[in-house]
């Protein structure tokens, strides 16, 4: 599936990038709101490819919540949890989109648009990652943190 968002800055320096279809308004109102720098997510997602575990859960900014399930990725509100606001799309996807609105705040920062491209939107994307991911979100999950201080130990029982 593909879209565009329109990214500009206001007057008072206020970004306000609108979608034009469903899971680009989405995923614009997921960069408007939690977003402000790159950096977190971008990290978080390379990260992840980098590790064992196929499994992780990046929450973070005001509202999302970031899955990923080794080269897939899902967007969703984490207050509403409404079916039309989900996006599944894979990490080179969301590197890609994340890169384009870094160089536009980086940039110049004229009004410009940026294509983005995702697998699903809505309940489809849930479904959808879930069954890739062998999941069902909504239900507790145990995911292990393991600091550093702790991770010789834990690797030494096979737990990292």
């Amino acid at each position: 599936m593909k879209g565009k968002i329109l990214l500009k800055i206001h007057d008072d320096g206020y970004s306000d990038p609108r979608g034009d279809v469903e899971g680009a308004r989405w995923l614009a109102a997921w960069l408007s709101s939690d977003n402000p720098g790159i950096e977190d997510p971008y990290e978080d997602i390379e990260s992840h490819a980098q590790e064992k575990r196929p499994f992780a859960y990046h929450g973070m900014g005001n509202n999302s919540g970031i899955y990923q399930f080794e080269n897939y990725v899902f967007v969703r509100s984490e207050t509403d949890r409404l079916e039309e606001i989900q996006v599944l799309m894979t990490a080179e996807q969301v590197r890609s989109l994340l890169a384009a609105y870094d160089a536009f705040w980086n940039g110049h920062r004229s009004p410009t648009t940026i294509d983005v491209e995702f697998i699903a939107t809505g309940k489809e994307a849930k479904t959808q990652f879930e069954k890739l991911a062998g999941v069902e979100l909504g239900k507790p999950l145990i995911i292990e943190w393991i600091d550093e201080e702790n991770a010789a130990e834990a690797a030494a029982k096979g737990r990292a």
